[in-house]
């Protein structure tokens, strides 16, 4: 697009002209001011030139476009989410229902209470994959598995997706996705399974299977439901302080300490089963 300035319209007509000349496709990817900092670019403006991208360091090293959120944790955001799926003795938010006596139906039935971690090798194999799904794709990724998901999704209405992604390259995915999420909210870097070296939030969205419910007359998603909106704002809220419910002094870790594992964060699963 253009700008009401004239100089950023000239810069954004430039880039255009070299993809038009040279056949490329530049992206313009935001990213946070932190990372600006530990990059170097922020000390340019300083006349700063041995620190970071311009002490010769690569560029991808500090923009991981090609790693997905558990591979940057060293698995604390996959434990985290099974944490909140499960309770203390193992039961699935969407385990199914009992029978009650004489064999009624008590509720609801899920046809299966497994969440799968999707790896990048079932992504293309999703008929064969039982259970819920746990998207978690580098943000590179994300154009192309919002294509695969948005056909599963279609082909199997009645199980449920998790999104957990860093907060990059948000142009390819995040308006598709928050439009088909019943609930998503950010967890800002400083948890004590997503550190302050993380720089960009998380980026996590869930979205409900469907299924029965005998006698029910709606409404028939939570979407935007004045009930939902204010759990997404409590738990907006809680995430962007994540030091209040966890360990100050340990925000910037980057490999898990086992001494210090804890379940700071367990209330999630309440608040999805109250949900």
């Amino acid at each position: 697009g253009y700008s009401s300035s004239s100089k950023l319209s000239s810069i954004i007509f430039r880039l255009r002209m070299v993809e038009k000349e040279t056949g490329c496709v530049l992206h313009v990817v935001h990213i946070a001011g932190t990372r600006m900092k530990a990059a170097g670019i922020d000390g340019l403006s300083r006349q700063d030139f041995v620190e970071g991208m311009m002490g010769g360091v690569s560029p991808w090293e500090y923009i991981p476009l090609n790693e997905d959120a558990v591979q940057r944790s060293h698995g604390r955001v996959l434990d985290w989410v099974k944490e909140w799926w499960h309770d203390e003795e193992g039961e699935a938010w969407c385990a199914p229902w009992k029978l009650g006596k004489g064999g009624k139906d008590e509720g609801e039935r899920w046809e299966s209470e497994s969440l799968k971690h999707l790896e990048a090798e079932d992504w293309f194999r999703l008929h064969e994959i039982k259970g819920h799904r746990l998207w978690t794709p580098p943000p590179a990724a994300m154009e192309t598995v919002m294509e695969l998901f948005a056909e599963d999704h279609l082909v199997n209405p009645h199980l449920a997706h998790v999104f957990v992604v860093p907060r990059l390259m948000t142009y390819f995915w995040r308006k598709h996705l928050f439009k088909d999420a019943d609930i998503h909210f950010y967890v800002q870097a400083g948890a004590p399974f997503w550190p302050r070296s993380m720089h960009e939030p998380l980026t996590v969205a869930v979205i409900f299977p469907l299924s029965y419910v005998s006698r029910y007359e709606g409404p028939w998603t939570v979407r935007d439901r004045p009930d939902t909106r204010e759990f997404v704002g409590l738990l907006d809220t809680e995430y962007r302080r994540p030091s209040d419910n966890g360990r100050e002094e340990f925000l910037n870790l980057e490999r898990p300490m086992p001494s210090l594992q804890g379940n700071d964060f367990k209330w999630t699963w309440n608040l999805l089963r109250k949900l």
